[in-house]
Protein backbone atom coordinates (compact mmCIF):
# COMPACT_ATOMS: atom_id res chain seq x y z
CA UNK A 1 0.00 0.00 0.00
CA UNK A 2 1.18 3.44 -0.91
CA UNK A 3 2.09 5.73 2.01
CA UNK A 4 0.86 9.15 2.73
CA UNK A 5 2.29 11.76 1.94
CA UNK A 6 2.70 15.00 4.31
CA UNK A 7 2.68 17.55 2.01
CA UNK A 8 4.39 19.69 4.66
CA UNK A 9 7.62 17.96 4.03
CA UNK A 10 7.47 19.01 0.62
CA UNK A 11 9.65 21.83 -0.56
CA UNK A 12 8.24 24.98 -2.11
CA UNK A 13 9.75 26.89 -5.20
CA UNK A 14 9.31 30.50 -5.10
CA UNK A 15 8.83 32.53 -7.84
CA UNK A 16 12.47 33.09 -9.24
CA UNK A 17 13.34 29.16 -8.62
CA UNK A 18 10.24 27.85 -10.20
CA UNK A 19 11.15 30.61 -12.92
CA UNK A 20 14.36 29.70 -13.34
CA UNK A 21 13.88 25.84 -13.30
CA UNK A 22 13.26 25.79 -17.39
CA UNK A 23 17.46 27.01 -17.73
CA UNK A 24 17.74 22.91 -16.38
CA UNK A 25 15.61 21.79 -19.43
CA UNK A 26 17.20 23.83 -22.16
CA UNK A 27 18.84 20.93 -23.79
CA UNK A 28 15.93 18.66 -23.56
CA UNK A 29 12.68 20.35 -24.28
CA UNK A 30 11.48 21.92 -27.57
CA UNK A 31 9.10 24.00 -26.32
CA UNK A 32 8.26 26.07 -22.40
CA UNK A 33 4.93 26.73 -21.61
CA UNK A 34 4.36 29.17 -18.98
CA UNK A 35 1.16 29.02 -17.05
CA UNK A 36 0.17 31.81 -14.06
CA UNK A 37 -1.43 28.92 -11.43
CA UNK A 38 1.46 27.39 -9.16
CA UNK A 39 1.17 23.87 -8.23
CA UNK A 40 -0.80 22.93 -10.95
CA UNK A 41 1.80 21.59 -13.06
CA UNK A 42 0.34 18.33 -13.78
CA UNK A 43 -2.96 19.80 -14.88
CA UNK A 44 -1.54 21.65 -17.36
CA UNK A 45 0.83 19.12 -18.51
CA UNK A 46 -2.41 17.01 -19.33
CA UNK A 47 -3.59 20.08 -20.97
CA UNK A 48 -0.83 20.78 -23.54
CA UNK A 49 -0.21 17.02 -23.89
CA UNK A 50 -4.11 17.05 -25.32
CA UNK A 51 -4.17 20.12 -27.29
CA UNK A 52 -1.14 19.97 -29.06
CA UNK A 53 0.28 16.33 -29.17
CA UNK A 54 2.47 17.15 -32.26
CA UNK A 55 5.26 18.70 -29.66
CA UNK A 56 7.60 15.60 -28.84
CA UNK A 57 8.79 17.77 -26.17
CA UNK A 58 7.21 20.41 -23.97
CA UNK A 59 7.32 21.44 -19.98
CA UNK A 60 4.92 23.42 -17.85
CA UNK A 61 6.50 26.23 -15.57
CA UNK A 62 3.66 27.18 -13.23
CA UNK A 63 4.80 30.94 -12.40
CA UNK A 64 3.08 31.75 -9.41
CA UNK A 65 0.47 34.70 -11.08
CA UNK A 66 0.24 36.52 -13.82
CA UNK A 67 2.71 39.13 -12.62
CA UNK A 68 5.55 37.06 -12.82
CA UNK A 69 4.95 35.17 -16.21
CA UNK A 70 4.64 38.29 -17.90
CA UNK A 71 8.34 39.66 -15.79
CA UNK A 72 9.74 36.43 -17.46
CA UNK A 73 8.22 36.72 -20.94
CA UNK A 74 10.10 40.52 -20.36
CA UNK A 75 13.41 39.65 -18.97
CA UNK A 76 16.35 40.00 -20.86
CA UNK A 77 18.28 37.10 -19.75
CA UNK A 78 15.26 35.07 -21.43
CA UNK A 79 15.30 36.65 -24.99
CA UNK A 80 17.12 33.49 -26.48
CA UNK A 81 15.00 31.35 -25.64
CA UNK A 82 11.57 33.27 -26.69
CA UNK A 83 11.17 31.36 -29.93
CA UNK A 84 10.51 28.18 -27.62
CA UNK A 85 8.92 30.08 -24.83
CA UNK A 86 5.02 30.09 -24.98
CA UNK A 87 3.36 31.82 -22.52
CA UNK A 88 -0.22 31.59 -21.62
CA UNK A 89 -2.55 33.74 -19.57
CA UNK A 90 -6.07 34.30 -18.01
CA UNK A 91 -8.03 36.56 -19.62
CA UNK A 92 -9.54 37.47 -16.46
CA UNK A 93 -11.09 41.24 -17.20
CA UNK A 94 -7.98 42.44 -18.69
CA UNK A 95 -9.96 42.67 -22.31
CA UNK A 96 -12.53 44.72 -20.25
CA UNK A 97 -9.40 46.84 -17.98
CA UNK A 98 -7.35 47.52 -21.49
CA UNK A 99 -4.40 45.59 -19.55
CA UNK A 100 -3.62 42.82 -22.55
CA UNK A 101 -0.41 42.54 -23.01
CA UNK A 102 0.99 42.12 -26.72
CA UNK A 103 4.37 40.29 -27.19
CA UNK A 104 4.44 37.28 -30.35
CA UNK A 105 5.05 34.85 -27.86
CA UNK A 106 2.17 35.95 -25.26
CA UNK A 107 -1.63 34.01 -25.40
CA UNK A 108 -4.55 34.78 -23.83
CA UNK A 109 -7.23 32.74 -22.84
CA UNK A 110 -10.50 33.35 -24.96
CA UNK A 111 -12.31 32.71 -21.77
CA UNK A 112 -11.88 33.91 -18.24
CA UNK A 113 -9.21 31.39 -16.69
CA UNK A 114 -7.97 27.61 -18.19
CA UNK A 115 -10.92 25.90 -16.15
CA UNK A 116 -13.77 27.75 -18.12
CA UNK A 117 -12.70 25.09 -20.51
CA UNK A 118 -13.18 21.99 -18.28
CA UNK A 119 -16.67 22.85 -17.28
CA UNK A 120 -17.68 19.78 -20.00
CA UNK A 121 -21.29 17.64 -18.93
CA UNK A 122 -19.67 14.45 -20.65
CA UNK A 123 -16.00 14.57 -19.07
CA UNK A 124 -17.59 15.11 -15.60
CA UNK A 125 -20.11 11.81 -16.11
CA UNK A 126 -17.14 10.13 -16.88
CA UNK A 127 -15.35 10.92 -13.49
CA UNK A 128 -18.99 9.67 -11.95
CA UNK A 129 -18.16 6.75 -13.65
CA UNK A 130 -15.18 6.19 -12.19
CA UNK A 131 -16.90 6.06 -8.73
CA UNK A 132 -20.13 3.86 -10.54
CA UNK A 133 -18.54 2.21 -13.14
CA UNK A 134 -21.76 -0.36 -13.31
CA UNK A 135 -23.73 2.93 -14.16
CA UNK A 136 -24.49 4.03 -17.60
CA UNK A 137 -22.98 6.90 -18.82
CA UNK A 138 -26.20 8.28 -21.19
CA UNK A 139 -28.10 8.03 -17.56
CA UNK A 140 -25.51 10.08 -15.75
CA UNK A 141 -25.00 12.41 -18.76
CA UNK A 142 -28.83 13.56 -18.82
CA UNK A 143 -29.12 13.66 -15.22
CA UNK A 144 -26.16 15.60 -14.56
CA UNK A 145 -28.27 19.52 -15.64
CA UNK A 146 -25.19 21.41 -14.72
CA UNK A 147 -26.36 24.69 -16.69
CA UNK A 148 -28.84 25.33 -13.78
CA UNK A 149 -25.91 26.20 -12.12
CA UNK A 150 -24.17 28.17 -14.66
CA UNK A 151 -26.48 30.15 -15.96
CA UNK A 152 -27.63 32.10 -13.32
CA UNK A 153 -28.69 35.32 -12.82
CA UNK A 154 -26.83 35.59 -9.45
CA UNK A 155 -23.48 34.44 -10.71
CA UNK A 156 -23.13 37.30 -13.58
CA UNK A 157 -24.94 40.03 -10.81
CA UNK A 158 -22.04 39.08 -8.68
CA UNK A 159 -19.03 38.95 -11.57
CA UNK A 160 -20.18 42.55 -12.32
CA UNK A 161 -19.59 43.56 -8.91
CA UNK A 162 -16.41 42.34 -9.16
CA UNK A 163 -15.71 43.67 -12.43
CA UNK A 164 -17.23 46.94 -11.14
CA UNK A 165 -14.40 46.77 -8.28
CA UNK A 166 -11.39 46.17 -10.24
CA UNK A 167 -12.89 48.79 -12.55
CA UNK A 168 -13.29 51.49 -9.92
CA UNK A 169 -10.25 50.52 -8.24
CA UNK A 170 -12.30 49.86 -4.73
CA UNK A 171 -9.44 47.86 -3.35
CA UNK A 172 -12.26 45.22 -2.04
CA UNK A 173 -10.94 41.88 -2.70
CA UNK A 174 -13.00 40.28 -5.23
CA UNK A 175 -12.34 37.68 -7.69
CA UNK A 176 -9.90 36.07 -4.91
CA UNK A 177 -13.14 35.25 -2.64
CA UNK A 178 -14.21 31.50 -2.33
CA UNK A 179 -17.61 30.64 -3.67
CA UNK A 180 -18.71 29.26 -0.42
CA UNK A 181 -18.41 33.14 0.39
CA UNK A 182 -21.77 33.72 -1.21
CA UNK A 183 -23.70 30.43 -1.25
CA UNK A 184 -25.73 28.51 1.06
CA UNK A 185 -24.83 26.79 3.94
CA UNK A 186 -26.26 23.76 3.18
CA UNK A 187 -26.27 23.60 -0.30
CA UNK A 188 -23.03 25.13 -1.57
CA UNK A 189 -23.97 24.96 -5.20
CA UNK A 190 -26.72 27.76 -4.84
CA UNK A 191 -25.83 31.07 -5.01
CA UNK A 192 -27.30 32.85 -1.50
CA UNK A 193 -28.81 36.57 -2.76
CA UNK A 194 -28.55 38.12 0.73
CA UNK A 195 -25.21 37.84 0.96
CA UNK A 196 -24.65 39.17 -2.80
CA UNK A 197 -26.79 42.00 -1.70
CA UNK A 198 -24.92 42.73 0.93
CA UNK A 199 -21.20 42.75 -0.85
CA UNK A 200 -22.95 44.82 -3.56
CA UNK A 201 -23.99 47.44 -0.39
CA UNK A 202 -20.29 47.28 0.35
CA UNK A 203 -19.14 48.23 -2.67
CA UNK A 204 -21.41 51.26 -3.17
CA UNK A 205 -20.45 52.18 0.32
CA UNK A 206 -16.43 51.82 -0.52
CA UNK A 207 -17.24 54.27 -4.05
CA UNK A 208 -19.27 56.79 -1.65
CA UNK A 209 -16.34 56.82 0.78
CA UNK A 210 -13.41 57.04 -2.37
CA UNK A 211 -15.48 59.95 -3.93
CA UNK A 212 -15.73 58.21 -7.12
CA UNK A 213 -17.11 60.34 -9.85
CA UNK A 214 -19.98 60.26 -11.39
CA UNK A 215 -21.40 58.59 -8.02
CA UNK A 216 -21.95 54.85 -8.37
CA UNK A 217 -25.74 54.65 -7.48
CA UNK A 218 -26.85 51.37 -9.65
CA UNK A 219 -24.58 48.78 -10.52
CA UNK A 220 -25.75 47.05 -13.01
CA UNK A 221 -26.85 50.21 -15.29
CA UNK A 222 -23.50 52.00 -14.67
CA UNK A 223 -22.47 53.22 -18.27
CA UNK A 224 -18.82 52.56 -16.86
CA UNK A 225 -19.77 48.77 -16.18
CA UNK A 226 -21.37 48.55 -19.50
CA UNK A 227 -20.07 44.51 -20.72
CA UNK A 228 -19.51 44.14 -24.64
CA UNK A 229 -22.91 42.68 -26.53
CA UNK A 230 -23.11 38.88 -26.66
CA UNK A 231 -20.35 38.61 -23.77
CA UNK A 232 -20.75 35.17 -22.50
CA UNK A 233 -20.73 33.44 -19.10
CA UNK A 234 -17.45 32.22 -19.74
CA UNK A 235 -16.02 35.47 -20.67
CA UNK A 236 -17.52 37.20 -17.35
CA UNK A 237 -17.20 34.49 -14.57
CA UNK A 238 -14.42 32.84 -13.07
CA UNK A 239 -14.24 29.16 -14.35
CA UNK A 240 -12.42 28.29 -10.94
CA UNK A 241 -15.67 29.68 -9.31
CA UNK A 242 -18.07 27.62 -11.81
CA UNK A 243 -15.71 24.72 -10.80
CA UNK A 244 -16.09 25.29 -7.02
CA UNK A 245 -20.13 25.38 -7.49
CA UNK A 246 -20.32 22.07 -9.45
CA UNK A 247 -17.92 20.26 -7.54
CA UNK A 248 -20.27 20.92 -4.73
CA UNK A 249 -23.05 19.95 -6.46
CA UNK A 250 -22.02 16.93 -8.46
CA UNK A 251 -20.78 15.70 -5.03
CA UNK A 252 -23.74 15.99 -2.99
CA UNK A 253 -26.05 14.44 -5.90
CA UNK A 254 -23.59 11.35 -6.82
CA UNK A 255 -22.31 10.78 -3.14
CA UNK A 256 -18.68 11.27 -4.23
CA UNK A 257 -16.93 10.94 -1.27
CA UNK A 258 -13.98 12.06 -0.14
CA UNK A 259 -12.98 13.70 -3.41
CA UNK A 260 -10.88 16.82 -3.66
CA UNK A 261 -11.45 19.78 -5.61
CA UNK A 262 -7.92 19.52 -7.14
CA UNK A 263 -8.98 15.98 -8.06
CA UNK A 264 -12.06 16.70 -9.43
CA UNK A 265 -10.36 19.25 -11.72
CA UNK A 266 -7.36 17.21 -12.96
CA UNK A 267 -9.95 14.03 -13.44
CA UNK A 268 -12.30 16.17 -15.62
CA UNK A 269 -8.88 17.23 -17.79
CA UNK A 270 -8.34 13.59 -18.07
CA UNK A 271 -11.54 13.06 -19.50
CA UNK A 272 -12.05 15.92 -21.67
CA UNK A 273 -11.49 16.31 -25.26
CA UNK A 274 -10.78 20.13 -24.56
CA UNK A 275 -12.20 20.68 -28.44
CA UNK A 276 -12.96 24.71 -26.96
CA UNK A 277 -9.28 25.23 -26.93
CA UNK A 278 -8.66 24.43 -30.68
CA UNK A 279 -8.39 27.91 -31.37
CA UNK A 280 -5.50 28.37 -28.88
CA UNK A 281 -4.08 25.30 -30.37
CA UNK A 282 -3.80 26.83 -33.43
CA UNK A 283 -2.29 30.23 -32.14
CA UNK A 284 0.13 28.43 -30.51
CA UNK A 285 1.10 26.27 -33.83
CA UNK A 286 1.38 28.87 -35.97
CA UNK A 287 3.56 30.87 -33.77
CA UNK A 288 5.82 27.88 -33.59
CA UNK A 289 5.93 27.41 -37.67
CA UNK A 290 7.07 31.06 -38.05
CA UNK A 291 9.79 30.58 -35.64
CA UNK A 292 10.82 27.63 -37.17
CA UNK A 293 10.79 29.02 -40.24
CA UNK A 294 12.85 32.14 -39.51
CA UNK A 295 15.44 29.73 -38.17
CA UNK A 296 15.63 27.69 -41.37
CA UNK A 297 16.13 31.20 -43.26
CA UNK A 298 18.81 32.30 -40.77
CA UNK A 299 20.34 29.63 -41.22
CA UNK A 300 21.22 30.01 -44.77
Amino acid sequence: MQADVDLQYIPARGVDGAAALDIFYTDFNEVFFYFEDEDQENLYDEIIRKILPDIKMARVFPLQGKSSVLKHASAEENSERSSQSIYVLDKDFDDLLNKKHTKSNIFYLDRYCIENYLIDEPAIAKVIIETYPKAKINDIESSINIDEIINNHNLIHLFKLFYCVQKLELGLKNCSKKCDHFTETKKRWILDKGKINEYEQEVLNKALELKRHPKLTDIQSDFRLKLPDQYSIHELVSGKFLLGLVFSYIKSKYSLGAISLDSFTYRIAKNCDLRSLTQLSISIRTFLKLQTANQTWSDL
